[in-house]
């Protein structure tokens, strides 16, 4: 059998904000042992370009105002998270739209990456 080193060429989604909609959410266990969220975003730009993307995000599997997932639930859902709130991700996340601001950063290993950077309403 022949094998081939081939360099892994990604394609950077473009920076900037984009009309986010999440498109799947799977709970998963981080390498670290942590109970995450994955959630797989399809964007498309405010400047007319339609080419759908898509971008993943994973957050904690913690759900309060100021940790990642609540910010998630906050700028799609337009609520505030209040004492006693229980969602369901299947019907209070999916499928619903947010404006998502992504932006490229270098990682440890000097290859450049990307990220949802923030998660905002879309009014």
């Amino acid at each position: 059998m022949e094998l081939t080193y081939e360099e892994n060429k990604l394609t950077l989604h473009p920076q900037g904000r984009h009309r986010g909609t999440i498109i799947r959410i799977e709970e998963i266990t981080s390498r670290y042992g942590t109970r995450q969220v994955e959630i797989t975003v399809e964007t498309m730009s405010f400047d007319g370009d339609i080419e759908i993307r898509h971008i993943k995000d994973w957050p904690n599997a913690t759900f309060k105002p100021n940790s990642d997932l609540g910010k998630i639930y906050t700028a799609v859902s337009g609520q505030e998270i209040v004492p006693g709130l229980t969602i369901d991700t299947d019907q209070d996340l999916m499928n619903k739209s947010a404006l998502v601001d992504i932006e490229h950063y270098v990682k440890k290993d000097g290859q450049t990456s990307m990220r949802i950077r923030e998660w905002l309403p879309l009014n």
